[in-house]
């Protein structure tokens, strides 16, 4: 049987909403810098980038 660490909600939820407060900060830069960009493009390339790795980081 594999032991888990287990984090408190209040940790789980901060990491969660951080991830979200940063990927929106993120995009809206990105979106103000780049207009040339649309924003599906930008949406796809900062989740690849940031989200995916933080939410492996989450589950992991």
């Amino acid at each position: 049987m594999i032991n888990a660490i287990q984090i408190g909600w209040k940790k789980t939820t901060a990491m969660v909403f951080g991830t979200a407060g940063l990927f929106t900060a993120l995009y809206l830069i990105a979106g103000i810098a780049l207009p040339q960009l649309p924003a599906p493009l930008i949406f796809c390339i900062l989740g690849g980038l940031v989200l995916m790795p933080a939410e492996w980081f989450l589950i992991l």
